[in-house]
């Protein structure tokens, strides 16, 4: 096997590898999408006062049934906390501040008005009855998320329901991307027999964008060493993260790994048994870490959500840093003659009897179509040659 590891042994070695990013404090608007990286305690009672739950009469529960003089009404926001005698009744609406003495609201559904300020509860009514009591979701102190939480829209808006304007949260490394190669060119006016468009950089920055992270890209590096030297140097001396695209395999002209070694970058793992991407290398120095990635676009971009994203998310905190996975029925025979594990550009469509999955046309390394039309990667073991129309097959939702 070429001194390969296998893809589970190559996941274990990044996620041993990864630590916690640094923290920063933002305002609650910025947190949305990032994880806590600490506790945040309550500083007040929540609900902070028991009110209403409904447009209604507050009342004090042992008084009914019977008629009731309705002496006051309350409004939500109201300021004043009156005291509620035994015999009366406060009108009072949602939210409205429970007054001192009333034991339960009657919804204005069931109550019979009687006459000008008087109503008519034709039935008994248990205590607390649509009350929201003070202190029933959060106490002062209580832990209100704990580190490790994403914070969702519904996250923020349960902080700003507390009072809460800044959270600490994990900060996104800096990453560099640094597409390698000769017969790299960006600029159609460059473009030549023998020339090929860089594609890889501009896959992961746009991949990138779903967590918000703006990487630095690099422009294409000639495969010289004194230039991957330099531009290697400035990349490790500025970032978290440098994600290389090509030059790892075992070319003539595949410098990266005896530039890195000269780098001081330790290697962790160089080829992993799976297409496409066999020619994957992972490497740190000290807490910084290279990933170099296979030249071709659809292996670069592979490697990419299989374990540069894992690693990312990993250390921004995030509770699953995988791709999510689900299983369906192949819908179309596949063989590999590989031993290798596959990574196969799929389509999956549910319907009332399951979910199906397709495997894509034109699956070589260099070719990106598929990729364009792919909502999922299947995955096929390395153990597994075959898979016949109907078995069960795993997915990861791109």
């Amino acid at each position: 096997m070429d001194n390969m590891i296998s893809v589970q042994e190559a996941k274990k070695i990044v996620s041993n590898s990864i630590p916690l990013w640094d923290s920063e404090i933002v305002f609650l608007s910025q947190g949305v999408g990032r994880v806590l990286s600490a506790d945040i305690l309550s500083s007040m009672n929540s609900p902070s006062f028991s009110s209403s739950a409904m447009d209604g009469y507050a009342i004090y529960h042992g008084d009914v049934p019977g008629k009731i003089p309705v002496v006051k009404t309350l409004s939500a926001g109201d300021l004043s906390h009156p005291t509620l005698k035994r015999g009366e009744a406060i009108r009072i609406m949602t939210g409205g501040r429970i007054p001192k003495g009333g034991t339960a609201v009657v919804p204005q559904e069931e109550v019979v008005i009687a006459g000008e300020n008087k109503i008519f509860i034709p039935h008994s009514v248990v205590e607390g009855r649509h009350i929201r009591l003070e202190g029933e979701e959060l106490k002062k102190g209580d832990v209100v998320l704990p580190q490790g939480t994403l914070l969702t829209p519904g996250g923020i808006g349960f902080l700003a329901s507390l009072g809460i304007q800044k959270v600490s949260i994990f900060v996104p490394p800096k990453i560099a991307i640094l597409p390698t190669g000769n017969e790299l060119v960006t600029d159609p006016k460059e473009m030549k027999k023998g020339k090929v468009f860089e594609s890889s950089s501009f896959a992961i920055q746009a991949a990138l964008q779903k967590w918000n992270i703006a990487p630095t890209l690099f422009s294409p590096v000639a495969d010289m060493r004194k230039n991957l030297y330099e531009a290697f140097q400035k990349a490790l001396k500025e970032h978290d993260f440098v994600v290389v695209t090509g030059g790892v395999s075992v070319g003539g002209f595949d410098f990266v790994k005896e530039v890195l070694a000269d780098l001081k970058v330790e290697t962790l793992f160089w080829k992993v048994a799976q297409k496409p991407g066999k020619p994957l290398f992972f490497g740190k120095r000290g807490r910084q870490f290279f990933f170099g990635l296979p030249g071709n676009p659809a292996s670069s971009l592979v490697c990419y959500y299989e374990y540069v994203e894992p690693a990312l998310l990993q250390g921004m905190g995030y509770p699953d840093a995988n791709l999510p996975v689900e299983t369906g029925k192949i819908q179309k025979e596949f063989i590999k003659n590989e031993t290798r594990s596959e990574f196969v550009r799929a389509r999956a469509k549910r319907d009332e009897n399951g979910l199906f999955i397709f495997p894509i046309e034109g699956q070589e390394s260099h070719k990106m179509k598929s990729f364009a039309l792919a909502n999922c990667l299947m995955f096929v073991p390395a153990e597994k040659n075959k898979l016949e129309i109907g078995e069960e097959v795993m997915i990861q939702w791109l």
